[in-house]
């Protein structure tokens, strides 16, 4: 599997063409079947179930729409959950994790594929949707950065350099320096024809950078940030009840229901348990997605400034051949020469300049010191809490049943 990545990463330069044309043509084919009146900038609503990420198409990119969290709500009433809370408890304490995983994936599938065997102790054995929605959260993020960093930014340098080339190559010295005047010379007009032409798609490239990637992955990014706030609001709520419950269970329940209070109490105290365990693994699961995010964001940049410059290698080879097929006005190896100059500079621009940290629109809007994250539970502090009161109680009772003469 991870050679098969690494074979279609190689080969994108030639699939790039094909890619922007079946994105083309599967947009206008799901324009017929829009379900919904097009919203704000031609955005086209699909049906999907209710709890699945509601996923729109814009011009360029991606816009997406978490769920409302299915975490329910708990209450002191409610034993038959903290009964099947425990028994999850019970069952994720004899887990046996696999010490010998595959060697074809990347550490954090690993750890994604746990963490999901955990959590379909608590889903019947079916995924669980935290995992689902920020899985569909971190495949349209990547897929948004992918469409930016590797296909429109080489397809605007695509388009400059050809434009740039064809001037070079059919545009005589006389029409050259006729753009500025018989004053300025020809290598000046040239490199000023280049340019403007770099200019124009930096501008190009930059608007769609601040006013489309940049808004709508700040949407994508605060409505998940909505999702994770409320699930894990949800698990700290549960977790409180859990608690308070397991500290007074004793008062519920007469001194003769032993078996009841036994029950009672055990629920009680390993559905807090059970709570403290998945809030920490949708926390690491949070920090596996946005690793992922991070490290493909970081890839996709390298392989787009390497697809830019295979599309220069692409244009220059043209050049050289476009002596032998048709009559040309200028020197083929001056072309490469501007064509090469202007490439670096797009990509010096472009991905060295203005989309610098396209990941810190992601991380600057999920508010993650406003969670109720793994370390606001105290977990250690309520198992200490529990068992110092018991063993208190123990002690006082032990000294008024001898005080007693028992």
């Amino acid at each position: 599997m991870l050679l098969v990545r690494i074979l279609m990463l190689l080969l994108l330069p030639v699939r790039l063409p094909f890619m922007l044309i079946s994105r083309i043509a599967g947009r206008a084919r799901g324009a017929e079947h829009t379900a919904a009146a097009p919203a704000l900038g031609g955005v086209g609503r699909a049906v999907r179930p209710p709890d699945l990420v509601d996923v729109r198409h814009g011009v360029f990119f991606k816009i997406f729409t978490c769920p409302d969290s299915d975490e329910p709500t708990l209450g002191p009433n409610d034993l038959p959950v903290a009964a099947q809370m425990a028994d999850r408890a019970r069952e994720f304490y004899k887990l046996r994790a696999n010490l010998f995983p595959p060697d074809d994936i990347f550490y954090e599938q690993v750890e994604e594929n746990f963490i999901d065997q955990v959590s379909r102790l608590d889903n019947a054995g079916e995924k669980d949707q935290f995992l689902v929605t920020l899985d569909s959260a971190r495949r349209i993020t990547n897929d948004n950065t992918r469409a930016l960093f590797c296909e429109l930014a080489p397809l605007i340098l695509f388009l400059l350099i050809a434009t740039y080339a064809g001037m070079l190559l059919f545009f005589g010295p006389l029409e050259l320096t006729g753009f500025m005047g018989a004053t300025a010379s020809e290598e000046v007009t040239r490199l000023a024809v280049g340019g403007v032409a770099v200019g124009l798609g930096v501008i190009f490239a930059s608007f769609v950078y601040w006013f489309s990637y940049t808004h709508i992955q700040r949407a994508n990014a605060l409505s998940l940030n909505v999702f994770i706030t409320t699930e894990f609001a949800r698990l700290n709520n549960a977790f409180r009840v859990s608690q308070r419950e397991a500290l007074q269970a004793e008062t519920q329940l007469a001194d003769t229901q032993k078996d009841e209070l036994r029950k009672l109490s055990s629920s009680w105290t390993l559905a807090y348990h059970w709570i403290g365990v998945r809030l920490f693994l949708e926390e690491m699961i949070v920090r596996n997605t946005m690793f992922q995010v991070r490290r493909n964001t970081t890839l996709y940049r390298m392989l787009g400034i390497l697809i830019c410059f295979a599309v220069f290698a692409i244009a220059a080879i043209a050049v050289l051949a476009a002596p032998v097929i048709v009559p040309t006005a200028g020197s083929p190896l001056l072309a490469i020469a501007h064509l090469l100059a202007a490439t670096a500079l797009y990509v010096f621009v472009v991905y060295g300049l203005t989309m610098r940290k396209p990941f810190s629109i992601i991380a600057t809007s999920l508010m993650k010191d406003q969670w109720y994250r793994f370390d606001t539970l105290a977990v250690g502090d309520a198992i200490a809490e529990q068992v110092t009161r018991d063993k208190v109680q123990i002690v006082i009772n032990r000294d008024r049943a001898r005080a007693a003469g028992v």
